[in-house]
């Protein structure tokens, strides 16, 4: 009598649901940031490279940098 009871209730059928559904949802995050992780982290450090040859442009440097495959001027 007490298994049927248990079985019939579903009170907590809710929370296992958004458990569920939550433990889904940060496992796609998870797997989405370890794919974009190393070319989000190479093109932010082509960023900060290209950014820190501003400094040598204000003093009068030319600046030749080579940004995917192939060099640019950026100043001068």
């Amino acid at each position: 009598m007490c298994l049927r009871n248990f079985w019939k209730n579903q009170s907590g059928a809710v929370t296992v649901d958004w458990v569920v559904l939550t433990a889904a949802v940060v496992a796609l995050a998870t797997l989405a940031a370890m794919t974009f992780k190393d070319p989000m982290l190479k093109l932010m450090s082509t960023s900060v490279g290209y950014m820190s040859y501003w400094e040598d442009c204000r003093n009068g440097a030319t600046v030749i940098v080579v940004l995917y495959g192939r060099p640019n001027r950026i100043c001068n």
